[in-house]
């Protein structure tokens, strides 16, 4: 099984929105599937390009379920609701920088980012991480998408962001397609 984690920013331009969901179709007819967090913005989108074949992370019951449509025709494969589980909540204490200011909310949100790397259940890791998201000077993928990206970067799962120049060369390299 082929997996790639869809995540990014909640603020997404209209390009961004077009890019990531014929993107993720894409991904999705060459047999992956897509694993994301229901935020806004980038996520959803992603989760739209699919058309069913995705695993939905969220972190806690019904998290944005008016934003995603759960009955639509291209409902995904799954939804886990995981953000207590004891997995993820160990990996904000080991990849956030500053996990004791996180409400408990912001922590089931950063936990939620683990599995959509990790997978869960009978789904296995990413393959890849692809995002769209802010970047730091130094090149560090920023907000809640960031755990996410720290998360795979210590286990060798390349990251994509498509707000970096290089992307679809990555991509090509990544997944040979």
């Amino acid at each position: 099984m082929n997996a790639f984690a869809g995540i990014g920013s909640r603020e997404i331009t209209s390009y961004e929105k077009i890019l990531i969901n014929k993107v993720s179709s894409l991904l999705c007819q060459y047999n992956y599937i897509l694993y994301s967090g229901n935020a806004d913005g980038a996520d959803i989108t992603f989760q739209e390009g699919s058309r069913g074949q995705c695993v939905v992370f969220l972190p806690w019951d019904r998290f944005n379920i008016n934003k995603f449509d759960y009955t639509n025709k291209w409902k995904c494969r799954q939804y886990f609701e995981v953000g207590h589980e004891e997995k993820g909540f160990k990996s904000v204490e080991d990849f956030h920088p500053n996990p004791k200011v996180l409400s408990v909310y912001a922590h089931a949100l950063m936990t939620r980012n683990y599995f959509q790397v990790m997978g869960y259940d009978r789904y296995p890791k990413v393959d890849f991480v692809l995002c769209c998201a802010n970047e730091d000077k130094k090149g560090n993928v920023q907000g809640g998408t960031g755990q996410a990206c720290r998360i795979a970067k210590s286990l060798n799962i390349p990251v994509i962001n498509i707000r970096n120049p290089n992307w679809k060369e990555l991509l090509k390299t990544t997944h040979g397609k």
